[in-house]
C-alpha cells in the first residue's frame, strides 16, 4: 500500500520540489527553460505513473503479498500503545511526536500507512500524519504546510527525515521514534534533542540504545 501510494504520489512531490528549487535560480536562464520543461512534463509522467500503480494491483504474481511489513506494524503497535497511555497524562491533548527515516522515500508512503491505519480509530487520534523532508525533495509550501500543523497539533506525529534533526524549531515532542538506522553519534544528539516533553521517550528500531548512549 505504501509503496504505491508513493509510486502514485511520492514522486510526482519529489520532482515538483526539483522544479521549484530550479525556478528559484533566475539567473541561470538554463535551469529556468529547464525547470519549465519538466513541469510541463509531470501531467504525462503522473499519468504514466497511475498506470503502472494500476497494474501493480492487477499483477497475479503480487496478488499474495502482505500489504504492509512486520516493521510497520511493529510501529502502529507502539504509536498506538503510546497514545493511549497518554490519556492518562494532564496534557494528553497536546500529546505529539516525530518519526525519523533516514530515505526522503519513506516519508510519503509512511505518512500515509499511519493516516490509514488510524484513520477513525475510537482510541487514538493523531490527527493527520504529515511527512517532512528538507530542500530539494518537497516543496517550500508543503514543509511549511505541515510544520505548522504539527505545531497547531492538527499533526500529531510527523514522519521526517534528516532535516528536522538541527537548525528547525519544532514544538515539545513526548517521544522520537529513530525507525531507520542512523550512522552517527551526531544524529543521535540531535534526533534525541527533538524530544523535549519532561518524561519523554526515544525508541531505536535499528540501532542499539546502549551503544548509542555509550556513544553520546
Amino acid at each position: 500500500s505504501g509503496f504505491l501510494f508513493f509510486l502514485e504520489k511520492g514522486i510526482i512531490a519529489q520532482l515538483e520540489a526539483h522544479v521549484e528549487e530550479m525556478s528559484a535560480r533566475t539567473v541561470d536562464s538554463f535551469m529556468v527553460k529547464k525547470a519549465t520543461k519538466l513541469n510541463q512534463s509531470l501531467p504525462i509522467l503522473q499519468a504514466t505513473l497511475q498506470k503502472a500503480a494500476n497494474s501493480v494491483l492487477v499483477d497475479p504474481n503480487l496478488a499474495g503479498a502482505p500489504r504492509i511489513s512486520s516493521k510497520f506494524d511493529a510501529l502502529s503497535q507502539l504509536i498506538e500503545k503510546l497514545f493511549i497511555e497518554s490519556k492518562a497524562l494532564r496534557n494528553a491533548s497536546t500529546y505529539k511526536g516525530i518519526i525519523f527515516v533516514e530515505q526522503i522515500a519513506l516519508t510519503y508512503p509512511l505518512a500515509y500507512l499511519l493516516n490509514s491505519h488510524f484513520g477513525g480509530h475510537e482510541q487514538v487520534d493523531i490527527g493527520r500524519c504529515k511527512p517532512c523532508s528538507g530542500a530539494g525533495s518537497m516543496t517550500d509550501s508543503v514543509r511549511s504546510d505541515a510544520l505548522t500543523n504539527f505545531k497547531n497539533g492538527m499533526c500529531r506525529v510527523l514522519v521526517c527525515t534528516a532535516a528536522l534533526e538541527e537548525g528547525v524549531d519544532v514544538s515539545e515532542c513526548a517521544f522520537v521514534i529513530r525507525f531507520s538506522s542512523f550512522s552517527t553519534t551526531k544524529s543521535h544528539i540531535q534526533g534525541s534533542g527533538r524530544a523535549r516533553c519532561t518524561n519523554a521517550k526515544v525508541y531505536y528500531f535499528e540501532n542499539d540504545v546502549a551503544h548509542e548512549r555509550a556513544q553520546a
